[in-house]
């Protein structure tokens, strides 16, 4: 992690928003810190991305209430894009392959799809492409 970290320039940190994810990340952004501290100082995280959302259920709002205030104390944003969890998603997992060759209609290949849409509007509109 700390090699691909090091060798960025700008990071995007996709979050569950479930605890372990909640602690993971924790973890990882004390790897973000050190990096930036001891090896890249430039390096800055370009904002969040709340996966496997379920907003019909409490737990489903409670990551987005987690994420929300994740992305607000590291300084970045969580994008409005949301990656639904749907069932196609998890097998195009086992299958080791991605969600949008795999089952390209299902709501998780429509949400990323909808994501790269708008992480690239954010991107043109903040002068990198």
């Amino acid at each position: 992690n700390r090699s691909v970290i090091s060798s960025s320039q700008e990071l995007l940190v996709t979050l569950k928003g479930d605890r372990l994810s909640v602690k993971g990340l924790v973890d990882i952004c004390k790897v973000i810190s050190n990096v930036k501290e001891m090896i890249n100082p430039k390096i800055k995280i370009n904002g969040m991305l709340l996966t496997n959302y379920q907003g019909n259920t409490k737990n489903g709002q409670n990551a987005l209430d987690n994420a929300e205030l994740i992305a607000k104390q590291l300084g970045t944003h969580l994008y409005k894009s949301k990656i639904r969890y749907c069932a196609k998603g998890q097998e195009a997992i086992d299958k080791a392959d991605f969600v949008v060759r795999y089952a390209p209609y299902c709501n998780s290949s429509l949400d990323y799809k909808q994501f790269v849409k708008e992480f690239l509007e954010m991107e043109a509109k903040n002068g990198i492409i």
